[in-house]
């Protein structure tokens, strides 16, 4: 297939198409001479190099051939974030992003349960030798204070909310920096003060799907300046708050007129809680139940650094230490993901859901080698194990469990059709009936998952009611199958129940 008379990008291109899909086509064409697309439609006269023309004319015949172009241009997209793959790992499907769907919304489900309804351990089970219980379902960021949700949380768990790319969202919050408000400039330059010295705050942050006003991280605390627009808004800020709850934040929200006419009242009231000394009961977020208007909340008196006390020789800030930090960290959610290949349902799960710890199994160390590299580049907190499914993880237990296992049967004509025949095998069939790993997991996932937790997995589009009829067997309650974009039964799962 060598087009030796070629001269321009042009001309490759309409020949290519002869072969392949234009789409695939101008994809290559971009890989090869490090293009965008806009790139190639404005200079398309430029001439390849015989160089350029060589790599294009062997990626033009192995493509033709039914090699995934994931494969030839070494990466892939997965819910909008890039991911390097090679032929030692799966090409991602839209499928599997419906798993990553679904395993969010069973975290939310989870961290929402008020403490009231939470199971705990019979006299004797479930405590370790300290006494403290470890079949609980909900980590800290489900039960710590002020995590009982209002009742427009569950309608707000089942919205779909349109998750932009990690880009679109820094871009946009530099954009919001740039033409900040005067009040919100006024409120930026107080949290910079002597007085919260030790207390680093960042403005118009991104947080998962959202931009926040003010945050600072390592106290977990947003702070919001809203003006009287955002009171045609509640549901949707209340929506916001819940989400973010659910990370493990604490939000105060003032309005515009209230930083104006009561800056004294709203910095102490921020110093308070970050000190985690704001009275009892007050409410984190403060305007969703207060009118316009309205006085803050009084505050006893309390040590508060104004502006007369900033000098006044009492220890600084920046040495006091908040002990619930540690204990967070020690009790964040923990998933599992088996089978990990390129990564993509590990940190797409560690990237949208912060408050975990995500830990990713695979036997395969060229595997975990594309994983490890993706999470670098991706920013993506995830620790990584070689193991035979559970086999490396002892007695540690989890919240909640996620599998993309080898589910095609050996006998299934599909694994010498295009595409799959260039994929790992091992990570696509069991070389039985497409059955015996997903038995594997379902037997082994009831000891590695608190009470309460969740087992999720992709499964063929004809192994629905196997795969609930295995997790029933095996003591799951509340089997279910989700169906994926095409209407196929493609996820199954189950929540751990019995003893």
């Amino acid at each position: 297939m060598r087009m030796a008379t070629i001269k321009t990008r042009a001309d490759w291109l309409q020949a290519a198409r002869r072969h392949i899909d234009a789409l695939d086509a101008r994809l290559l064409l971009q890989a090869v001479t490090r293009q965008t697309h806009a790139g190639l439609m404005t200079r398309p006269e430029s001439a390849l190099t015989p160089a350029e023309q060589e790599t294009l004319d062997a990626l033009l015949r192995r493509r033709a051939a039914g090699e995934p172009l994931a494969y030839l241009v070494g990466e892939t997209t997965f819910r909008g974030r890039r991911f390097k793959v090679t032929p030692a790992v799966l090409t991602p499907r839209p499928e599997t992003e419906e798993l990553v769907d679904v395993a969010l919304a069973k975290l939310a489900e989870l961290a929402s349960l008020p403490p009231s309804c939470q199971p705990s351990p019979t006299k004797g089970e479930g405590v370790n030798e300290r006494g403290r219980d470890v079949d609980s379902p909900l980590p800290a960021w489900g039960r710590e204070r002020g995590s009982s949700l209002p009742e427009e949380g569950a309608a707000f768990q089942h919205k779909a909310i349109p998750l932009q790319t990690t880009d679109w969202l820094h871009r946009r919050a530099r954009e919001l920096r740039q033409r900040q408000p005067p009040v919100e400039q006024t409120l930026w330059q107080a949290l910079r003060a002597k007085r919260f010295s030790g207390f680093k705050f960042h403005r118009r942050q991104p947080i998962g799907r959202y931009i926040a006003d003010f945050v600072c991280f390592d106290h977990k605390l947003i702070v919001e300046l809203d003006g009287g627009q955002h009171a045609k808004a509640q549901e949707y800020d209340t929506c916001r708050d819940v989400w973010l709850k659910q990370q493990g934040f604490r939000i105060l929200r003032f309005w515009n007129n209230e930083w104006a006419t009561q800056p004294e009242g709203v910095l102490e009231l921020v110093w308070r809680v970050l000190h985690d000394t704001a009275p009892e009961g007050q409410s984190p977020s403060l305007h969703l139940t207060r009118k316009e208007g309205a006085a803050l909340p009084p505050l006893s008196p309390a040590p508060f650094p104004s502006r007369e006390r900033e000098n006044s020789g009492a220890r600084p800030l920046r040495e006091r230490r908040n002990p619930a930090r540690q204990k967070d960290r020690e009790n964040s959610c923990k998933i599992l993901d088996l089978g990990v290949g390129s990564g993509v349902i590990a940190i797409s799960l560690a990237l949208e859901f912060p408050a975990a710890q995500v830990t990713a199994c695979d036997i395969s160390p060229a595997a975990l080698a594309i994983a490890r590299e993706n999470a670098e580049g991706l920013r993506a907190r995830v620790r990584f194990l070689e193991s035979d499914w559970f086999a490396a993880l002892a007695d540690e237990r989890f919240h909640l469990i996620v599998a993309n296992p080898p589910y095609i049967a050996a006998d299934d004509a599909h694994l010498e059709g295009d595409g799959l025949r260039f994929e790992p095998r091992p990570a696509l069939t069991d070389e039985t009936d497409g059955l015996a790993a997903i038995r594997a997991i379902i037997a082994a996932a009831p000891a590695c998952l608190y009470f309460g937790g969740w087992l999720l997995f992709e499964h063929g589009w004809n192994q629905g009611a196997a795969s609930r009829a295995l997790l029933t067997a095996a003591g799951f309650a509340d089997a279910q199958t989700w169906r994926d974009l095409s209407g196929q039964e493609r996820i199954s799962g189950g929540q751990r129940l019995a003893r």
